[in-house]
């Protein structure tokens, strides 16, 4: 039996994750169900969430381009006003002037240099504190989505490795890509982010789902890659 929202720990809970982690660390589906409020009656509002990403393909672009009230509510669960709701939500998005560039064209992520581009904006100058952030690519390597899976200190974070994946799941991504910054500037790898690396590299083998680098974010436009330094793990 699926536990309601109201049965999970409290970490686990859309809201008290936002509250806690911030709204960048919450999945596109734990973002819908805190619009949408609740499910039915054989669902919570994150399984319902789920529900219809699954009809998008899991693709938050998607359903921002071809949802409509009439198919949104055509998901048991899914009132007027939920749908009302959360097509308000999508227009919004529709109407930011970033929306138009990234929908026109998707980037292939082929480099540690796309990736650095890509990522640099989640690590804004002067962030003091440590974050860790996983980009999902899909198997033509475009990328799906962003998340942050750990947020820290100023010397360092601690990630949960099935948290990682149990996003790159969600998402059906093929590879997954790890960046993280150095709120000193310095971009030279830690003994931990080795291990790190080692530890994502090795639960993504036996989960199929491959990590294809890891940068570490500096001052500037200075970053490391372990792909480019030759230290991703041979699995």
């Amino acid at each position: 039996m699926s536990l309601t929202i109201k049965e999970l720990s409290k970490a686990d809970r859309p809201r008290e994750k936002l509250l806690y982690r911030g709204a960048r660390a919450l999945t596109d589906a734990e973002l819908i169900a805190i619009l949408i409020g609740s499910g039915s009656h054989d669902m919570s509002a994150l399984e319902l969430a789920q529900s219809i990403l699954k009809g998008f393909d899991h693709k938050l672009e998607s359903l921002l381009r071809h949802a409509s009230v009439d198919e949104l509510c055509r998901h048991k669960g899914m009132g007027l006003a939920k749908a009302v709701t959360l097509m308000a939500a999508l227009e919004l998005g529709r109407r930011l002037p970033v929306h138009q560039s990234h929908t026109q064209e998707r980037p292939s992520i082929t480099s540690s240099s796309d990736a650095h581009i890509y990522m640099r904006s989640k690590f804004p100058m002067g962030n003091i504190c440590e974050e860790v952030w996983m980009l999902l690519l899909d198997r033509r390597k475009h990328p799906i989505n962003m998340y942050c899976v750990s947020r820290g200190g100023q010397r360092r974070t601690i990630v949960d490795v099935r948290e990682v994946f149990r996003q790159a799941l969600q998402t059906a991504a093929d590879t997954i890509i790890l960046a993280h910054n150095h709120p000193s500037g310095d971009v030279v790898p830690s003994p931990e982010d080795v291990q790190l690396t080692r530890q994502i590299a090795h639960a993504g083998k036996i989960m199929n789902i491959a990590l294809i680098d890891h940068l570490i974010i500096g001052t500037g436009t200075a970053y490391f890659s372990f792909a480019d330094a030759g230290q991703m793990p041979q699995l």
